[in-house]
Parts: C-alpha cells; structure tokens; sequence
C-alpha cells in the first residue's frame, strides 16, 4: 500500500494565508521593530489582531442600532442614523481578524514588507538609520482594499452587507526604536498616518425587518486617520513574539447614492495585535 504523499509546500503556504486571510476586522499592524532585518534575511509571521471603534463612531453605530429593533418607537431620523452607523461599519471595520506578515532585508538599512489580512494586502518598504542600540525608521505603505463576497455587517448593524467595498490607500509610518545588546528584546514608539479611499455597493437594511427593505446602493468615501502605536517584542535567532497597540483618530467622509446627502463620521479606533514569527538566513 502505497503511503499518503505529504501535501506540497505551495499547499501549505495556501492553507496559512488562508487562516490568516479570516475575519474582516479593519487593523493593519505594522508588527514590526525599528531595527531593520539583515540584508538577505526573511521573516514571516502569523497572529491575531482587533479593531475597536471607541467616541463618536461607536455612537454612530449604537444610534444605529437602535433604528433596527422591532416594535421601538420610529425615529424621524432613523435613515439618516443608519447610514452614519454604516459608514462606520463600512469605513472602519471593527472586529478580529488574523494576520500574515512577511519582510525581508536589502541593502542599506532597507527593508521591504507584505500584510495580508481578512480586509486587503499591504506592500510597504522603509528605510532604517541604525544607531546601535538605537534606530529611526520612515516608511511607505499601500493598501488594497477587496471585496469580501459573504462578508456582512450583520453582526455590528441588522441587514447591513458590505461584501463590495473596495478600495486602497496609503500610509506612512515613522518609528523610534531600542533593542537590546543580544537582540533578544526590543521596543519601539512611533507616529502613523494616512489616507484610504473607499467605494463600492453597501446593502442598507437587507434583512427586511418592520417591512423595510433596501437594495444595494453605490457608496464612496475617504478615510483620513493619524496616530501612534508603540510595540515590544522578545525572541532568540529564529522564533520571536510580538506585541503591538495602535491608537488613531479617523475621519470618514463619504455619500450614499440614494439621495438622502453626505455622511460624516469622526472617531477612536483601538488595535491590539500579535505575532509569532520566523526568521529565515
């Protein structure tokens, strides 16, 4: 009898992005410290991460909600409350998702990355003065925004589909960062800062809950968000765990094509995030 072939290595790689690439949550950790890696060295990492909507937002989206229970009292502004809760949902994706990152190191101090999460891709690259026990980073970073098909906003707002939202960015982030003599610890603090825009269909009120039924309708918006995040990581030459806590202000800006004007939404998203990964020489 002939034994079961091991799968392939590409299969294996699939099957990880795959875990990787679930949930929608909105967070993009960097996961990264300021140090930059070896010139030639890999390192690929896997974990969770969560987007929470804190302040004006996360009012947007409990006034939303409200709009949704059966038998309450109307409000005669519910449309107008729904889409705001909407466009939070829709802009700003709270909730868990797993992440995949992957760097390498070139030349120079030069470091170029890939971040795969439920929501999109990002390809960044940065620049690293090393200073010893010391390093400042600048990078550049693009974001792609997919269409999820099956993904909904159901959990966070009744009837709400935001499966055709598309769109990209980009953002740039500024580091300061310390490691210790052996490489085994190292922290670091920084600003971020960027700019998404966002469009596509957005089913508002799908579930047909009191009568009201929507179809998909075309939605746009932008997204302008700045922060800081700090990180702290620890490991040995090949395995090393990874802490990150992101903190940004975000301003959404956007318009439902069904009429009823323009959407504004500002607010506090919060992300912890986490990582083990591998180096590779």
């Amino acid at each position: 009898m002939t034994p079961p072939r091991e799968p392939p290595r590409a299969a294996k790689l699939l099957a990880v992005a795959a875990l990787a690439s679930s949930g929608c949550g909105g967070a993009s950790p960097l996961l990264h410290p300021a140090h930059a890696l070896p010139d030639g060295v890999v390192e690929a990492g896997v974990g969770p991460a969560a987007q929470l909507v804190v302040g004006d937002a996360s009012t947007k989206i409990t006034e939303a909600r409200e709009t949704t229970v059966i038998g309450a009292r109307p409000l005669g502004d519910a449309a107008l409350r729904y889409r705001r809760g909407a466009a939070a949902i829709a802009a700003l994706a709270p909730g868990v998702s797993s992440v995949l990152t992957a760097r390498t190191g070139l030349s120079a101090g030069v470091e170029a990355g890939l971040t795969a999460t439920g929501r999109g891709l990002r390809v960044d690259a940065r620049k690293v003065l090393d200073m010893g026990p010391l390093a400042l980073s600048l990078g550049v970073g693009g974001t792609g925004v997919r269409g999820r098909p099956g993904a909904s906003g159901d959990d966070e707002l009744a009837g709400l589909s935001v499966e055709g939202v598309k769109g990209g960015g980009v953002d740039v982030p500024l580091l300061l960062g310390w490691r210790s003599d052996a490489g085994l610890l190292s922290a670091w603090a920084g600003l971020r800062g960027g700019y998404e825009r966002l469009g596509g269909e957005v089913c508002l009120r799908c579930d047909g809950r009191d009568g009201v039924t929507s179809q998909p309708v075309s939605w746009s918006a932008g997204r302008a968000w700045g922060g800081g995040l700090i990180g702290l990581r620890a490991g040995f030459r090949h395995v090393f765990v990874t802490l990150e806590l992101d903190g940004a202000y975000q301003r959404v800006s956007g318009k439902f094509d069904d009429g009823l004007g323009d959407v504004r939404v500002s607010g506090f998203t919060v992300s912890p995030a986490g990582a083990i990964s591998g180096r590779f020489y």
